[in-house]
C-alpha cells in the first residue's frame, strides 16, 4: 500500500512501481510512476471482465476455461494463457504452447513478486 492508499507493487529492482486505483467513474485503473498508461478494467456486455488502454484499444476478454482455469484472450480471440495454483502453492500462468510459466508469490518484505520457470 503506498502512502496515499493505493495499491501498487514494485519488481525486484524496485521500479516499475504501479499504482492501483479507483476512477472517479467507478472503474479500477491503474498507472505507472510516471502517471501515464492508464487502462480501465471493466465487465463487458457479454459478462467478460475485460481492459482498455487510455487510447480504447487493446481490449481483452478474462474467462474461466472448461478446465477451470482462468484465462484472457485479445480481442483477435488469440494469446490465450491459463492460470492456476502451482503445486508449491504458487499463482503461476502458461501460455497456449505451456511455456512461460510464473511464479507469483509474497516476499519476505510483503511485496508481490513473480519468477520464471527456470
Amino acid at each position: 500500500m503506498t502512502d496515499d492508499g493505493h495499491l501498487s507493487y514494485e519488481d525486484n529492482q524496485h521500479d516499475s512501481v504501479f499504482g492501483i486505483f479507483m476512477t472517479d467513474d467507478g472503474h479500477l485503473s491503474y498507472e505507472d510512476n510516471q502517471h501515464d498508461s492508464v487502462f480501465r478494467i471493466f465487465m463487458t456486455d457479454d459478462g467478460h471482465l475485460s481492459y482498455e488502454d487510455n487510447q480504447h484499444d487493446s481490449v481483452f476478454g478474462i474467462f474461466m476455461t472448461d478446465d477451470g482455469h482462468l484465462s484472457y484472450e485479445d480481442n483477435q480471440h488469440d494469446s490465450v494463457f491459463g492460470i492456476f495454483m502451482t503445486d508449491d502453492g504458487h499463482l503461476s500462468y502458461e501460455d497456449n504452447q505451456h511455456d512461460s510459466v510464473f511464479g507469483i508469490f509474497m516476499t519476505d518484505d510483503g511485496y508481490l513478486s513473480m519468477m520464471s520457470k527456470t
